[in-house]
């Protein structure tokens, strides 16, 4: 319990001073507190890589694991968690780009213009399940 007092103690001081420090460059900057566009504190790192992994190391030895354990955890957490999604989004990206089933560009006509005939004339989802139910009748 002592040490979770302790934690807390610099977690909330951490957390006061980037929110301060957040307010008073958005006071300084306006509405332009942006980096090229972009929310500076959204945009960190991609899934908080580096950021997730630090606290989690530093916490959980401070709830008691063992810092080998901690260490073996975190790094578990973030190959299930990041590559592994990451490596298999790209491997199925491939197979999408060459293969059996690649995606051709003239096969997407048929998509685009489905799209171009929605937005020209916007129909219900009922009316829509009903034009392309196979089979199916549309009740009425």
């Amino acid at each position: 319990i002592k040490n979770i007092r302790i934690t807390w103690v610099g977690v909330k001081t951490a957390l006061l001073l980037n929110y301060m420090g957040q307010a008073a460059w958005i006071m300084k900057l306006g509405e332009n507190a942006t980096l090229n566009g972009r929310n500076p504190f959204y945009e960190i790192m991609p899934g908080g890589l580096g950021i997730v992994e630090g606290a989690y190391a530093l916490q959980l030895p401070a709830f008691g694991v063992p810092k080998t354990v901690a260490a073996l955890g975190v790094a578990s957490y973030r190959i299930g968690q990041y590559w592994i999604p990451t490596l298999l989004g790209g491997i199925l990206y491939a197979t999408l780009r060459v293969g059996p089933w690649s995606i051709k560009r003239r096969s997407l006509a048929t998509l685009r213009a489905l799209a171009a005939e929605s937005e020209a004339n916007p129909e219900s989802v009922l009316d829509f399940s009903a034009r392309f139910s196979r089979g199916r009748k549309a009740q009425q």
